[in-house]
């Protein structure tokens, strides 16, 4: 998606700025990126700027550029072919770095630091720009690392709220060819830079993107420091996606470190952490419909399928887009000697992502039917309504909880009270789980009436064939 603003100060005050921090990254902005109250950053003028300098920070916006990521896309990549969600691509796979110890290290499969190490070795890149550990106030903020172990020191997922701005300054005044990650609002908002400025242009050559649910504010993670006994305002260290051994890829732990020791928590034992009910999402990613940062040279996430998740290191998804990126992973299909990839269809990656496909598509078309939506947004595709009710009641209920957690999380800190959030976020997660059953149901009972309704036969054998299972699995042995 994306709008028709005349200025940042309109995304800002519309709740869809996510924070890149692009707008404050271009030559001659005098705007500086804060933190809000609810833990993202916003841009903020310190002085008057030109309408010229307006303009050019409205057309670096990810959500507000005058081109959408098909258009960039289709610049970036000619002659590439297309599928529905993931954009263009050259090829499709999934797959993993063969050292168990960097796999088990890694939030998957252990190929996103893969290829950055593998661009630095063969001298493609003289740095990646990248996400790492923070000492400057906040947990995490995007730096620059020149070698394969600080590759490795700020690999995993860091679900916390950064900007670009400063790391954007870092690659204009030091020479060199970079490599730089980030998620798709953020990919796009740098491919806007690169054609704004042609020293990012020529200094910027690789885009790494992050496939992405949605965003965090600063807020998750001091909740969940919260959750493991560590009350806000004190320091601590997250770890977002460390493995269990004995437990699917999907029921990771988050690991909590401060003064008072270390503690793992698996995602299950965290009942209101399920991804799906978008707690502390920023309001722009309810109105983002790119999952597989199409404007990226390649785009990473995980394997969210059968026959990858019952695995607890975790495999990778991965499309390439750039012919140069393609050399190296045939090379390393040819050799095997770091990593093993295969080959994954363009429908399987689609279906590793579903759920979030589904929130981005017909979601997306339900809530731009909300009163609070902003009526400049442009549509870049035809997007189609589920036509179900109970599923637009749960898109409801879903944007409700994520709403609300922003707000419940600041009143339940003024009163030192994790119950505060806990509580009222627990009822309104017990409706939604509730719409979300009845929504599965409707689902199942609509298949099965198509079924029997154009197809008996088809109908009849399938029922049968239950039966059959059930009358033998209640068989004595």
């Amino acid at each position: 998606m994306q709008t028709t603003f005349e200025s940042i100060e309109e995304v800002v005050e519309s709740n869809l700025c996510i924070g890149c921090g692009a707008c404050a990254s271009i030559n001659g902005s005098t705007t500086k990126m804060q933190e809000n109250e609810y833990g993202l950053y916003q841009p903020k003028a310190e002085k008057a700027r030109s309408i010229g300098i307006k303009n050019i920070e409205s057309s670096v916006c990810p959500f507000n550029s005058p081109i959408n990521e098909t258009e960039i896309s289709a610049q970036l990549f000619p002659g590439t072919r297309k599928y529905a969600h993931i954009g263009r691509y050259l090829s499709t796979y999934a797959g993993f770095v063969k050292d168990k110890e960097e796999r088990g290290s890694s939030s998957s499969g252990g190929l996103g630091s893969w290829i950055l190490e593998e661009l630095l070795t063969r001298g493609l890149i003289d740095g990646v720009a990248h996400v790492g550990n923070s000492d400057e106030g906040t947990l995490f903020k995007y730096k620059i690392s020149r070698s394969a172990s600080e590759i490795k020191a700020g690999k995993k997922s860091k679900y916390y709220s950064t900007e670009i701005s400063e790391v954007i300054s870092k690659i204009k005044s030091t020479p060199g060819r970079y490599a730089i990650t980030g998620v798709p609002c953020f990919i796009k908002a740098i491919q806007l830079l690169r054609n704004s400025d042609p020293i990012l242009k020529q200094r910027i050559v690789f885009t790494i993107g992050l496939v992405c649910g949605h965003m965090k504010t600063h807020a998750y993670s001091d909740w969940l420091a919260w959750e493991a006994g560590v009350p806000p305002g004190s320091k601590y260290s997250i770890d977002y996606r460390h493995k269990n051994p004995d437990q699917p890829a999907n029921n990771y732990s988050t690991l909590i470190s401060s003064q008072t020791g270390t503690k793992a928590i698996k995602n299950s034992d965290i009942p209101l952490n399920k991804w799906g009910y978008g707690l502390f999402k920023p309001n722009a990613c309810e109105y983002c419909d790119d999952v597989f940062a199409e404007t990226a040279d390649v785009c990473i996430g995980d394997a969210w399928l059968p026959q990858y998740v019952n695995n607890p290191l975790g495999t990778n998804i991965v499309i390439v887009r750039n012919s140069l990126l393609l050399n190296i992973f045939n090379d390393e299909i040819s050799s095997a000697s770091k990593a093993h990839i295969e080959e994954l269809s363009p429908e399987l990656i689609v279906d590793s992502q579903l759920g979030g496909i589904r929130h981005r598509t017909e979601g997306l078309a339900h809530r731009l039917t909300y009163k609070e939506t902003p009526s400049k947004l442009v549509r870049r595709t035809q997007l189609k309504r589920a036509g179900n009710a109970w599923l637009e009641k749960m898109y409801d209920l879903r944007f409700n909880i994520t709403q609300k957690s922003h707000i419940l999380f600041q009143e339940a800190k003024a009163i030192n009270s994790l119950d505060a959030f806990r509580n009222p976020i627990k009822v309104l997660v017990v409706e939604y789980e509730s719409v979300y059953r009845e929504a599965r149901k409707s689902l199942r009972d609509k298949i099965a009436e198509a079924i029997e309704y154009r197809v008996p036969f088809i109908y009849r054998a399938i029922k049968g064939t239950l039966q059959t299972i059930r009358a033998m699995r209640n068989q004595p042995k």
